[in-house]
């Protein structure tokens, strides 16, 4: 029993001892909240990004005090240095040079005994280049195409400056310089540039108080072009197949008379009397463009069109050919019957025609049904065939050159 009531004397002991400790914490905690007091010293409370930013406080208690700072960085917290009885904390440089608004507040042990709020807004004047930005860089004549310049106004510590401090965009363009409107809207300056109807280069330039921007070029070239002619050096030659066939453009210009700039590709279209297509092409230059294309073979008459960029030329030019072949004579080998030679091929000047020139070879039975047709080529002016080769049974045939649209037949037997 008697040990019972000494273990109950010290529970309730220790239970008194417990309150008794978290009275005197408590008293504790409100005797310095009630004892901390603070005074702000230094009265600024704007500043310009890059100025020292500092603050003394007058504090009553003895414990050495913390600030913190709420910006557009986020939360830090600053240490203090005593000076005499004062309390000075210098803001850090990364903190200074950045304009917005913070809040602090002092802080003694958990407590905050004060607070406040300091603005800081972008050096003036502005120092540097001029952030710019263009785009797109390239358009077409026509006022319909525009493109944009776009500034990003900032300070040397790369703080976007505030709405209202005077911009200009600079214009340079075969009409002289001029000043175009912006707008400043949401920190950035906005400049449409309206587009010109002249095919040429546009300098722009964005000048601030302190800054300015480097110089950008906006490439104006022309639009889609007209319809164009074509031409050709003659309208007439020899199906001779070695000359060259001149083939050119008109000049070629868009809608506003600016003329195509120079190495647009031309493409030329041939197409010949059996509807057969070849093309070439060629490159402008100084608005005009230049190709050839090797005479056919064979006479007729060619359709020449042109097309640029999809646009094609306004009328086809026509150009014929001639038979470039006068005569030749066909003969049979007397002992070998299989062999045949075709001699003495001329042109128009009694010449003879050049080695390589096509020959067109064809054999027919007595009811003039094709049996076979060789391609073969001149050899100093003739030609031997062999059919000896091809195991024709003996017999009457019919055979048929062909020699640059010159046509001969002459009867066989082998």
């Amino acid at each position: 029993m008697a040990m019972l009531e000494t273990r109950n004397n010290i529970l309730l002991l220790f239970l008194a001892l417990l309150f008794l400790g978290s009275a005197c914490r408590h008293m504790e905690e409100s005797t310095t909240a009630v004892r901390v007091q603070a005074k702000l010293l230094t009265q600024e409370l704007e500043f310009t990004a890059g100025d020292k930013v500092e603050q003394l406080f007058a504090v009553s208690s003895g414990i050495q005090p913390l600030l913190m700072v709420d910006g557009p960085l986020g939360i830090s917290v600053l240490h203090s240095r005593l000076i005499g009885d004062q309390y000075f904390f210098l803001w850090p440089d990364h903190l200074s040079e950045k304009s917005g608004s913070y809040q602090w507040k002092l802080l003694a042990g958990a407590d905050v005994v004060l607070s406040g709020k300091i603005e800081i807004t972008p050096a003036i004047p502005n120092t540097g280049i001029l952030e710019t930005y263009l785009g797109p860089k390239r358009i077409f004549s026509g006022e319909e195409y525009k493109s944009m310049l776009v500034s990003i106004p900032t300070d040397k510590f790369d703080n976007p400056i505030v709405p209202g401090q005077s911009t200009e965009v600079h214009m340079r363009s075969t009409d002289g310089i001029s000043t175009i409107p912006s707008v400043h809207e949401d920190l950035i300056i906005w400049t449409p540039i309206p587009g010109s109807n002249r095919a040429q280069q546009l300098k722009l330039a964005a000048v601030l108080p302190g800054s300015r921007s480097r110089e950008q070029t906006l490439e104006v070239s022309p639009s889609v072009p007209m319809p164009f002619s074509v031409l050709s050096d003659t309208s007439r030659g020899y199906a001779d197949g070695k000359e060259l066939l001149q083939l050119r453009t008109g000049m070629v210009r868009d809608r506003y008379g600016n003329i195509l700039a120079d190495g647009t590709l031309v493409r030329f279209q041939v197409e010949n009397s059996s509807g057969i297509k070849l093309f070439t092409e060629g490159k402008l230059i100084n608005g005009m463009a230049s190709a050839t294309i090797l005479h056919p073979t064979s006479p007729g008459s060619w359709k020449i069109e042109a097309a640029v960029g999809g646009v094609q030329s306004n009328e086809p030019f026509m150009v014929s050919f001639e038979m470039a072949v006068t005569g030749y004579n066909l003969r049979q080998d007397q002992d070998i019957p299989g062999k045949l030679y075709i001699e003495q091929v001329s042109g128009v000047m009694g010449q003879m025609i050049q080695d390589g020139f096509p020959v067109i070879i064809g054999l027919k039975d007595p009811e003039f049904q094709l049996l076979l047709e060789k391609n073969m080529e001149l050899e100093d002016g003739g030609l031997t065939v062999d059919l000896g080769s091809e195991k024709l049974s003996p017999g009457k045939y019919l055979l048929a050159v062909n020699i640059g649209g010159f046509k001969r037949t002459m009867e066989i037997v082998l």
